[in-house]
Parts: structure tokens; C-alpha cells; sequence
């Protein structure tokens, strides 16, 4: 930002202003995509941050206000966190946590189709992954011949596409 890049953080995997504390720590020049964004030139970014929540209100945000890979400079750098890195893969699940978690899983397409890739994040996490879930996401990748990319808390992780 300080260097002159513009850089936009995706707030829509959680209720407006939940992010509120995090972005405070960044140069006012951040932009922010919240549920009340519209008309968004994408090609504007030089770095799009997506963190997590809940993936599939951030999926359908996304998807609401015109969200696509094909609209992005070929120089931007995309950082997907938990959710966001969910959504930027080719599928990516969704279930309850709790005692449920992976009981119940269902997967969507992602809206990166050429990654030919399935997220799985906080995998130490027991709040997060399961043997039940893990086992799910890999019969599904399995079936669908994608790649698994396991996360472990606070992990990174960069993938070419």
C-alpha cells in the first residue's frame, strides 16, 4: 500500500465489521469489499486479501458482485485465508463443526476450475478437521482427480496457476 499498490481486502465471510479490528492496522489507502460493495473493478488490484468465515456466504458474495479469476491482473497477488482459500480452489466443502463435523459434508465448485484442487485448512485443529471430514475430502478429490491442499493453523502455503 505504502509503495503505491492498491490492495482491497473481501470482508463477505462474516457480518460487516467483524473485520473491523484487522483492518484498522492497515494504511487508510486499504479498500474493503463489504455486503454493501457494488460495481467493483477488479483489475484495479494489485492484492486482493480474502480472509475466512463462513465460505459459503463468502462464495455467494463473491459471486454477487461479478467476482472472477478472469477479470484479475496477471501480476495480482491473491491471498485466500481458510475460506478465502477454500473458494479459490476448484471445490471446496462446507459442514457443521462440533460434534457433527464431517458427519455431514457437501462440496461446491470454487471458482478456480484450472487448479484442479480441493482446500482443506486447520487440519491440526480438531474444532476444524476430523479423520471423518479428511476422509470425505479425499474420496471426493479421489473421484473427481484433484489435488488435496492440507493446511495446517496458520500455515502457507503458495500454489501456481
Amino acid at each position: 500500500i505504502e509503495s503505491g499498490k492498491k490492495v482491497v481486502i473481501v470482508t463477505l465471510a462474516k457480518p460487516d465489521g467483524q473485520f473491523q479490528q484487522f483492518i484498522d492496522q492497515f494504511p487508510a489507502d486499504l479498500d474493503v469489499i463489504d455486503s454493501k460493495s457494488q460495481n467493483i473493478n477488479w483489475g484495479n488490484y494489485d492484492a486482493i486479501f480474502i480472509p475466512g468465515g463462513d465460505p459459503q456466504l463468502l462464495f455467494e458474495g463473491l459471486k454477487s458482485i461479478g467476482f472472477s479469476l478472469k477479470q484479475l491482473k496477471d501480476s495480482v497477488f491473491l491471498l485466500g485465508d481458510s475460506a478465502g482459500a477454500f473458494i479459490l480452489s476448484t471445490y471446496f466443502y462446507d459442514g457443521p463443526t462440533g460434534d457433527d463435523l464431517g458427519k455431514k459434508v457437501e462440496f461446491y465448485k470454487g471458482f478456480n476450475p484450472k487448479a484442479k484442487l480441493i482446500t482443506v485448512a486447520h487440519t491440526n485443529n480438531p474444532v476444524y478437521a476430523n479423520a471423518i471430514l479428511i476422509k470425505k475430502v479425499k474420496d471426493f478429490a479421489h473421484k473427481k482427480g484433484l489435488d488435496i491442499l492440507m493446511l495446517e493453523e496458520n500455515q502457507e502455503k503458495q500454489i501456481q496457476t
